[in-house]
C-alpha cells in the first residue's frame, strides 16, 4: 500500500513510479502474495525487467480507485 500511496502523493517522481520486486523487502511482502504480477499489470504497471515494474501512464482517478480496492481487500488480512 505504501508504494501506491507514494505514487499518488508524488505522481511526477519517477523513483516512486517504479517497483523493484527484486528488492528483499518488496519481495518478502508485495511479491509474497500470489498474482502480484497480474495485479500490477491491471493497475497499469509494465514489467520492464523480471520483477521490475514501472507505471508509465498515470491516471490519477484510476490509481485512487485501485488504492481503495487494494486497501479494502487487505482488511480481512489486517484483522
Amino acid at each position: 500500500m505504501k508504494l501506491l500511496q507514494n505514487i499518488a502523493k508524488n505522481p511526477q517522481e519517477d523513483k516512486f513510479r517504479k517497483i523493484n520486486g527484486t528488492n528483499a523487502k518488496i519481495q518478502s511482502t508485495l511479491f509474497a502474495l500470489s498474482q502480484t504480477d497480474q495485479l500490477l499489470s491491471l493497475m497499469g504497471f509494465v514489467e520492464i525487467e523480471p520483477k521490475v515494474f514501472v507505471l508509465l501512464d498515470l491516471d490519477m482517478n484510476f490509481l485512487s480507485r485501485s488504492i481503495k480496492a487494494v486497501d479494502s481487500s487487505l482488511d480481512p488480512i489486517r484483522m
